[in-house]
């Protein structure tokens, strides 16, 4: 048995707990309420292949009675005890490489109180199997190729295709990858070893009427691959997320390169993540057939998708899911007007669109998912040119933007690893935002297939080139959010504000979900005109990587995104004040509610939106916790253990903006996006 050791760590949302202990005058003598945990893990399916990231939910904040030792942990190593919040914990803990078995975490009753002294009358626990045998580290048979004719076929590298003029797979860009041909059951194959980043060149190659890349990938080790397309002077990349030690066979949609001149295209970048050993084969470029056009203003033919054998079935002409709503009223203001017509014998949802979003919900029988590969719908419309589609599950979501043919069904399947914010074990809504107001046709919405292992954004968990941040993943709703390094990232909201908020929005916009190609996570409420506030406060955090400490001792300064929305950051009546602070490693000398030094700069918000670049040179930060003089600015600077952006006090949370939402809200938003240090 192994219980966790004993430490006096807090993380930057110890300051939520501390500030509302002396707003609030501490817990009402007359809580006689038994707080409670409940006790979730991040692994998507049944067995976790490595570490595994514990959540503790409390029901109400239990200041600092929760500590390591009230976790009893078997089957694994226990790492540090992390505080999120005032309601959350988390907890990595690894089991034995090798080895296949389970972790089981447990809290007894009678181990932790309340800000009321009342003590947890029940107990908790959770188990998670786990199998971290190693995988084969080598393909035994040659990827198959996929059906394509070849005169739609533009190809880079494959046996059954001749390739496209001035290929060169191994262009000298100073990498440390090592490159050479292997023959694996007759079929030449591509094999890339100390894999870091890998480029194919060749003569410039017009794909304007392909549709796809194709793409085989083997590989005993990457948690993800970018694949990165260049065209004059621009480069813009996909994540794919590879099941190990078997072969994936990928199309990606080059719709999704929104920004590249495809009639130029000439060269591919990879880059791996999270390992250094892959098999390419069959690289190509191609064109899938066309959507079958059927009417102008309406369609005349019902799709020809068949969902198959084993899908989670939403809503199709054969069946819906328990509880399905296809018309929630969610205020939109015009409304979207919704109705169920019958097309060729076959029943689809139209949607006519006044406000630009509306939702499909299932919230009464939520669905695991997280098995799955693929969330398809067809799509048929006259007038709107593209839809973004938003998965929700666990409180959080993101969208995934597709080019629609007019006049045609289009057969969507979009690859549920880009939905990197939504709990899949939970998803219970599809959200649809039409680029314009029109009209779209919607059936043969399920999920089907099998999800690919690993997960984007997971990356290093090491400082290097001065990078503390610069994607993110996971779920801000269970506790689970982090940077591409590997560091914990989160809000702290003061309490009294959710007492009176109007709505909650927040998630991770990582890979799947940029703004302006700005990878970020976010967080917001809404609340009435009163009570107002003037010690108020509201902040996120991005732990350093690997939630250890970066030293940054080499840099001279700080560059930051973050921005807010406009109804709070850009108005005539209202700029926004922001103080950056970074902290230092936790320390019991400090007696500041964060427990850590800091040192801080007060900075005037600029423009709202992705755009906005803060920054800050070291010399500028003051130092606003010293912990009994036990640190400098400097000293500081050499072990970050987090960078925070935080509103605070009167003027940064009572704003005069009125939100368009029902009933009228007053908005407090941020979005935090990469993080570097630089000279």
């Amino acid at each position: 048995m192994t219980q966790h050791p004993k430490h006096s760590s807090l993380s930057a949302c110890a300051l939520a707990v501390s500030l509302l202990l002396s707003a609030c005058g501490g817990a009402e003598s007359t809580d006689t309420v038994a707080p409670t945990v409940a006790i979730t893990d991040n692994v998507s399916g049944a067995t976790a292949a490595g570490a595994v990231t514990f959540t503790f939910t409390f029901s109400e904040d239990v200041g600092t009675s929760f500590v390591a030792e009230d976790i009893t942990v078997t089957g694994g190593t226990a790492g540090t005890l992390t505080k999120v919040d005032a309601l959350h914990y988390t907890l990595v803990v690894t089991p034995a490489a090798g080895a296949t078995g389970a972790i089981n975490v447990a809290v007894a009753a009678l181990r932790f109180t309340d800000l009321a002294l009342n003590g947890n009358a029940v107990a908790a626990s959770v188990s998670q199997a786990y199998d971290t045998m190693a995988p084969a580290t080598d393909p035994t048979t040659a990827a198959a190729t996929p059906t394509a004719l070849a005169a739609d076929v533009l190809s880079i590298y494959s046996d059954a295709y001749t390739p496209v003029a001035g290929v060169n797979l191994r262009p000298e860009w100073g990498q440390s990858t090592q490159v050479s041909e292997v023959v694996i059951a007759g079929n030449k194959t591509q094999l890339y070893t100390a894999f870091n980043y890998e480029g194919i060149t060749f003569t410039p190659i017009d794909v304007s009427a392909m549709t796809k890349l194709h793409i085989d990938v083997w590989t005993p080790d990457l948690t993800a691959l970018d694949v990165f397309v260049l065209a004059g002077g621009a480069e813009q990349s996909v994540k794919l997320t590879p099941t190990l030690a078997g072969w994936n066979s990928f199309d990606i949609n080059l719709g999704d390169y929104t920004t590249l001149d495809k009639a130029a295209v000439k060269e591919l970048k990879l880059v791996s993540t999270g390992g250094s050993k892959v098999y390419l084969d069959n690289i190509y470029f191609w064109k899938a057939a066309a959507p079958v056009s059927c009417g102008t203003t309406a369609p005349t033919c019902a799709p020809t998708t068949v969902i198959p054998a084993g899908a989670v079935t939403i809503y199709s002409d054969a069946g819906n899911v328990s509880g399905l709503d296809a018309f929630p009223n969610w205020n939109q203001n015009p409304p979207v007007v919704g109705s169920e017509p019958t097309i060729a014998g076959n029943k689809v949802l139209k949607y006519t669109f006044g406000a630009l979003y509306q939702g499909i919900d299932w919230s009464a029988s939520p669905q695991n998912v997280s098995s799955k590969g693929m969330l398809h719908l067809d799509v048929w419309s006259a007038d709107v040119a593209s839809v973004k589609v938003s998965l929700i599950g666990g409180g959080s979501e993101n969208g995934i933007t597709k080019s629609l043919t007019a006049g045609s069904w289009n057969s969507i399947d979009i690859d549920l690893a880009l939905y990197t914010s939504p709990d899949k074990t939970q998803a219970i809504q599809v959200k649809l935002e039409p680029n314009v107001a029109g009209t779209i046709y919607v059936d043969n919405l399920h999920f089907h297939g099998t999800a690919a292992g690993g997960g984007g954004g997971s990356g290093s968990n090491t400082f290097t080139g001065g990078i503390f941040s610069s994607d993110y993943s996971g779920n801000l709703g269970n506790g689970t959010a982090k940077s591409d390094k590997g560091g914990t990232v989160g809000f702290f909201v003061d309490p009294r504000l959710f007492a009176v908020k109007v709505f909650e929005d927040g998630s991770v916009c990582g890979t799947a979900c940029n703004p302006g190609g700005v990878y970020n996570f976010y967080y917001g409420i809404g609340r009435p005109a009163t009570p107002t506030y003037t010690d108020a406060y509201f902040g996120g955090y991005v732990n350093a990587p690997g939630n250890t400490t970066a030293d940054a001792s080499a840099y001279a300064k700080v560059k930051l995104k973050f921005w807010g929305d406009a109804e709070s950051w850009e108005k005539p009546n209202f700029t926004a004040q922001v103080d950056v602070v970074l902290q230092g490693p936790a320390n019991a000398a400090c007696t500041n509610p964060s427990g850590r030094p800091e040192i801080t700069k007060a900075v005037p918000a600029q423009k709202i939106g992705a755009g906005s670049d803060y920054v800050i040179a070291k010399t500028d930060f003051v130092l606003t916790a010293n912990c009994g003089g036990a640190y400098t600015v400097d000293s500081l600077w050499s072990a970050v253990g987090a960078v925070v952006v935080r509103l605070t006090g009167s003027g940064n949370l009572n704003y005069v903006n009125l939100t368009n939402s029902t009933p009228p809200s007053y908005p407090t938003f941020l979005n935090i996006g990469p993080i570097a240090f630089i000279n």
